[in-house]
C-alpha cells in the first residue's frame, strides 16, 4: 500500500514498470536462480516486491479529512499479473488530551491506582 501522486496515471504505469524491470518475472534469464515457482512466474518477484513495500501506512485525518497532498491518494500496488481478491483493513486511531476526554464524558470517576497512574472509569458519554 502505498501514498503516491494520484492525478496523473502515468505515474502507476511508471512504478509498475519500474518494479517489473527490477524484479522481472521468475521466466526473465536474470531471474534463474529463483526455485519457487509453484504459482507462477510471477509469484517469487510478487514476495520479493513485498518485502521491499510497506505492508501498511500511517495517514493523519484533520478535521475528519485525510491529511494528503493535492495530488496524493492511497494505491494498493499489487505485485501479482493475474487478478486476486485483497482486503484492506483501516483502523482509525484516536488520540486525545486528557482534557479533551474530560469534556467529551458526562459522568466521570478517577480511581488511585498503586502503579501512580489513575483509573478513569467512564460510566456515560453525553
Amino acid at each position: 500500500i502505498l501514498v503516491q501522486e494520484n492525478a496523473d496515471p502515468e505515474v502507476r504505469t511508471d512504478l509498475t514498470n519500474y518494479f517489473r524491470k527490477l524484479v522481472p518475472p521468475a521466466n526473465d534469464p536474470s531471474m534463474h536462480y529463483l526455485t519457487h515457482r509453484y504459482e507462477g512466474d510471477d509469484d517469487m518477484p510478487a514476495h520479493i516486491k513485498a518485502a521491499m513495500l510497506p505492508v501498511s501506512i500511517q495517514i493523519p485525518v484533520i478535521e475528519g479529512r485525510l491529511a494528503l497532498g493535492t495530488w496524493q491518494g492511497i494505491s494498493l500496488f499489487e505485485h501479482r499479473d493475474a487478478p486476486h481478491h485483497r482486503r484492506v483493513i483501516a483502523t482509525l486511531s484516536w488520540v486525545v488530551s486528557l482534557y479533551q476526554f474530560l469534556n467529551l464524558a458526562a459522568e466521570i470517576q478517577v480511581y488511585p491506582n498503586p502503579s501512580g497512574y489513575p483509573i478513569v472509569a467512564v460510566d456515560k458519554f453525553m
